[in-house]
């Protein structure tokens, strides 16, 4: 099938999302969301996260990254990351960031399917949308063992419950999946919807129950989901390559392969000149 840049671009910019939310366990700070012409940038505490928002012609020359750099400066970021695309941005752009002293941290790509296609089994372990007190309770120990995310306050989860109960589940634009082993909740995942696209978001399991399949059960419950809602395609970017090898064990294949440059402090000093 063909495939939308605009999908690549919205499946990278939620997968930076991710990551921000996720990483190194940081406090919560203030964050902000800027839109180049070519780029969505994130700002999070003093990192900020590049991911294309749009595909970026042939011919553009690497005048975009002495502007990022000068944002970065001006925020006082002490880390600066760039995702890549085979599809959505020219190779002269790796070469620039190499260049500035970035260096490739990791690679990974984009997978997609139509729905119609995929291998949709039904997962062996107990799997529950985070929808009721329990399942939802469960998700926010997950996230804040995972990631590190502040634990949902019990009055917090009450009002979450309210709001859920009154958005029908084709309308949620996003669906949390928590697997349980042995009775407690070893893994989580995410599937976000816009219109009739489904986003993966990456899975995690606790270190004492991996490779007991919750991932696997994780991805067959958000692949459930995502037809039930009546979504036509599924599209996910990882890094993991077992991750994405049971991605393409349900029928989804790569369409786009990606690269993240990350560049550390001090960045003043590392881009004088």
């Amino acid at each position: 099938m063909e495939w939308d840049d605009e999908v690549l671009c919205l499946t990278l910019q939620r997968s930076v999302s991710r990551r921000m939310m996720g990483s190194s366990q940081r406090p919560p700070g203030s964050s902000q969301t800027i839109a180049t012409v070519f780029h969505t940038v994130r700002i999070e505490n003093d990192v900020m996260v590049i991911a294309p928002r749009c595909c970026i012609d042939n011919t553009r020359k690497s005048l975009w990254l002495p502007e990022i750099l000068e944002m970065a400066r001006a925020h006082n970021c002490s880390t600066v990351e760039c995702l890549t695309s085979d599809r959505l941005t020219p190779t002269h752009h790796d070469e620039a960031l190499l260049e500035h002293r970035f260096t490739k941290r990791s690679e990974g790509v984009v997978l997609g399917a139509a729905v119609e296609v995929l291998d949709i089994r039904t997962p062996e372990l107990v799997v529950e949308t985070a929808v009721t007190g329990r399942s939802l309770a469960a998700a926010s120990r997950l996230n804040s063992a995972l990631w590190g995310w502040p634990a949902l306050d019990p009055a917090v989860v009450t009002d979450l419950l309210g709001i859920m109960a009154e958005i029908p589940e084709r309308q949620r634009d996003k669906h949390d999946v928590v697997v349980w082993i042995d009775g407690q909740p070893a893994g989580i995942g995410n599937l976000a919807v816009d219109g009739d696209v489904a986003t993966l978001g990456e899975g995690a399991t606790l270190p004492e129950y991996r490779r007991r399949g919750a991932y696997t059960a994780a991805v067959g419950a958000r692949l459930r989901i995502a037809r039930d809602v009546g979504c036509a395609t599924v599209v996910a970017h990882t890094e993991n390559p077992w991750a994405e090898g049971v991605l393409r064990s349900r029928g989804l294949e790569v369409v786009d392969r990606t690269k993240l440059y990350t560049l550390r402090k001090p960045i003043r000093e590392t881009t004088a000149g």
